[in-house]
């Protein structure tokens, strides 16, 4: 069983759906309202359950602008434990190909697949 955010008014495909399992979602979850807007995050009265709660809007796009913030600057990857400059040179050293693009997806591409989701959903509902 998993998360299923649903886009209201979605503008394009990306913004129709996005899936998560609860793992990812908590670990998203828990970062965003240590380090993200509270005031967004408040607007959602529960982001861990799938009961229909979600953002307008408003609220979707500021998320968004705070999340990509957050990983373009790399404190979303050091947060998550992830030194992509130290796996990749762990990699070259052992003579094999780079697994960081691999990593890097399942931690900061699923981070940047939610913002375009949420820059895309126009508001949204936990399901």
């Amino acid at each position: 069983m998993g998360v299923d955010v649903i886009g209201k008014e979605p503008r394009s495909r990306i913004g129709d759906l996005y899936m998560s399992n609860w793992g990812w979602w908590g670990c998203l979850i828990s970062y965003l309202w240590a380090h993200g807007p509270r005031d967004v995050m408040a607007r959602c009265q529960h982001w861990g359950s799938n009961d229909g709660h979600g953002l307008d809007n408003v609220g979707s796009c500021a998320l968004a602008d705070a999340l990509e913030a957050l990983v373009k600057s790399g404190h979303f990857g050091a947060y998550m434990g992830i030194d992509f400059e130290e796996l990749d040179a762990f990699f070259v050293d052992c003579g094999e190909p780079s697994e960081s693009d691999e990593r890097r997806r399942s931690a900061e591409a699923y981070a940047l697949e939610f913002v375009e989701f949420l820059r895309n959903c126009g508001g949204f509902e936990i399901w």
